[in-house]
């Protein structure tokens, strides 16, 4: 996951999300003046959280994104439609719907809470968006009630439904899915009822209808993977009532999941490759095969935009690069092209860094910039950028130790660089996260760095990759705590010998 760091990510819904990063470090500095479009979603925080918080969502793209929030801090998300975001810290979280044009509060004390400035969410809504907290083990219990007869016994937990339909006849399935579809077209029609009759907001009637359909899809997908006669199945697999992009726009996350999952059940049949270190999966052949599978047209580019973003992780540039072309060739969709264009493109820039642009080391001494990458050179050089007051950045420390302490340093260097405004922060944070001196360094004026405006700074943790020449390899490696790092390292060594 990711924390905003400044300037703009695109996100779920044509969300844009803006956050400066250091009025956030100063706690005195409560005012943070932001531009606001008048369809912004303007999110005041309140109260002193010192463990720090963080705002989450998955974007229109599939990449999960985290937030760091300062509790003084403003934060704009500036949207055309709906969305839902996660606000969480180590011990609780708390879902909060964003309207476009409203102002949200949201109060950190013994109990989080959160109000609208416009009240734009009818009552009606607040109740039904209390029942979605709840709402997958309302729907379980509505499955124990209707398969307890087809089963003959009462289910537990989702767990064990996944243990006993590993172990079901064909028959048993085949009066599950008959019976999950109705239950999808039931709850279906209670959704429209309730927005024609008792108006409730059809935001939130359709964020229901994407959950619903998710887990239907998901019985279907289950059935379809235990089944022996897997034709019963496919064509609702195939069937552009479900799958079709109408429900990744109230989307709060279960229906772009079960796509990541569509891909390896039912595009890639289950099968995959096993290595020393890893499950691979042939994203290639998902990329090929997602047309026969998928007929809507938008929904097929956002699968194969998934399959592209694992192929750049786990094939070779050049295959990435064919398939990139290829896909560039065939969307229409220009948020589509952007991102593949700007996040997904591989560069061969050389990187600009100032001779003004200075490094601190852990111990004291203060290089430039270009000074610590040119040292570098010859070799893969991995720079990893974090900061103290973010949690996913320090999480990702502690996970990946072991895999930076076994990279080969006659071919690979990697460098921890912190963000952090405060020199005595970075200190006290990388002593108590015994991150390796040697390879620890600060980055000193960050916000005038040519360098971070080159890579498009904008989230941490960040992992930039540069080859031996110097040249951007990969301006968004995949976190090293991921067998898609290791299997990219492993490429570009073997190529290189």
């Amino acid at each position: 996951m990711k924390t905003m760091i400044r300037g703009k990510v695109i996100s779920g819904v044509k969300v844009f999300v803006f956050f400066l990063l250091y009025g956030c470090a100063q706690r005195e500095n409560t005012d943070i003046s932001l531009v606001v479009k008048p369809d912004s979603t303007i999110m005041v925080f309140s109260g002193d959280h010192q463990g720090g918080v963080s705002l989450s969502y998955l974007n229109a793209w599939g990449d999960d994104i985290t937030i760091g929030v300062d509790t003084v801090a403003k934060l704009s998300l500036e949207t055309q439609d709906f969305n839902i975001a996660t606000i969480s810290d180590e011990q609780r979280s708390i879902a909060l719907p964003l309207y476009p044009g409203d102002t949200t509060f949201v109060y950190f004390d013994t109990v989080w809470s959160w109000r609208f400035a416009k009240n734009k969410m009818l009552p009606f809504d607040t109740t039904f968006f209390n029942y979605s907290l709840s709402w997958n083990e309302r729907l379980f219990t509505a499955f124990n009630k209707l398969y307890k007869q087809t089963l003959g016994q009462q289910l537990g937990t989702t767990q064990k439904l996944f243990v006993i339909r590993d172990n079901i006849p064909d028959s048993i399935l085949q009066q599950m899915h008959r019976v999950s579809k109705e239950l999808y077209k039931i709850q279906f029609l209670q959704i429209d009822s309730l927005i024609s009759v008792l108006k409730m907001s059809e935001d939130f009637g359709n964020m229901y209808k994407s959950t619903i359909i998710s887990q239907f899809l998901r019985n279907v997908l289950l059935c379809y993977r235990q089944s022996d006669e897997r034709e019963i199945y496919e064509s609702d697999l195939k069937s552009s009532e479900y799958l079709n992009s109408i429900f990744l726009s109230n989307d709060t996350g279960p229906y772009k999941r079960f796509l990541n999952q569509y891909i390896i059940d039912a595009i890639l049949q289950s099968n995959y490759t096993r290595s020393k270190t890893s499950i691979n999966f042939n994203y290639v052949d998902a990329f090929q095969g997602t047309q026969h599978w998928i007929k809507e047209k938008r929904l097929q580019e956002y699968v194969q935009l998934l399959c592209l973003k694992e192929i750049k992780n786990t094939c070779p540039i050049d295959t990435f690069s064919r398939y990139l072309d290829i896909f560039l060739q065939l969307t229409g969709d220009t948020s589509y092209l952007k991102y593949a264009k700007n996040v997904l493109a591989p560069s061969s820039d050389t990187l600009p860094v100032s001779p003004e642009e200075y490094v601190k080391s852990y111990l004291e001494t203060s290089v430039p910039l270009d000074s610590l990458l040119s040292a570098g050179y010859g070799r893969y050089i991995i720079l990893d950028f974090w900061a103290s007051w973010c949690q996913p950045c320090i999480q990702a420390i502690k996970k990946s130790k072991k895999t930076i302490e076994e990279l080969d340093t006659s071919k690979v260097v990697y460098y921890y660089i912190s963000l952090d405004k405060e020199e005595s922060k970075w200190r006290l944070s990388s002593a108590k996260n015994k991150i390796d001196d040697k390879r620890n360094f600060l980055l000193l004026n960050p916000e005038k760095s040519e360098f971070l405006q080159k890579i498009d700074l904008k989230t941490i943790p960040r992992y930039v990759l540069i080859d031996r020449s110097g040249k951007l390899l990969y301006q968004d490696l995949p976190s090293p705590e991921t067998s898609a790092f290791n299997n990219i390292i492993a490429n570009i060594i073997s190529r290189s010998r």
